[in-house]
């Protein structure tokens, strides 16, 4: 992983932790994840996140180590560029709705809710009402999807507090 320009090993700036954090939770975001929830890229960045963020001036070496050298040997989703152009590409009406992105998940038909994800990202002024509809299915089993959930919204946060 590449860190930011602002991000030294030796004197670390604020502004250079936080884009190096911010950098960690999109590759997070970007794992192909097969496993309990719990244990998803962005529960254990966000975990990170929340652990440097308590020391900013003078973050823990070993932790940004393991945040940088975390993401290795991971298989990373290379499609979605693709899926959203071929969405693009067959046209997308002006109105799609959230219910049919919930009732694909909520039926386990994985590959209609990508692309019901993918009509919602294209069209939304704000992806967030997609993160909003994923985690309100998530908590109709909140013993599974909690923690899950709670890391998403917080790592969502992080991003746009700090931009």
């Amino acid at each position: 992983m590449i860190m930011s320009p602002s991000f030294s090993e030796n004197h670390p700036k604020t502004d250079g932790i936080i884009e190096f954090l911010q950098s960690l939770l999109l590759k997070a975001a970007t794992v192909h994840h097969i496993g309990h929830p719990q244990n998803h890229p962005i529960v254990v960045i966000n975990s990170l996140k929340n652990i440097l963020g308590d020391v900013r001036k003078n973050p823990s070496r070993i932790l940004m180590k393991f945040g940088k050298d975390y993401f290795m040997g991971k298989s990373l989703r290379k499609n979605d560029e693709n899926r959203l152009n071929k969405i693009k590409s067959k046209g997308v009406t002006t109105s799609v709705f959230i219910m049919d992105l919930e009732d694909s998940i909520l039926q386990r038909k994985l590959k209609q809710a990508e692309e019901e994800a993918a009509k919602l990202f294209i069209l939304a002024d704000s992806p967030q009402a997609i993160l909003e509809s994923v985690v309100n299915i998530s908590l109709h089993d909140f013993t599974r999807y909690g923690i899950f959930s709670y890391h998403l919204l917080r790592a969502f946060a992080f991003r746009h507090f700090t931009k």
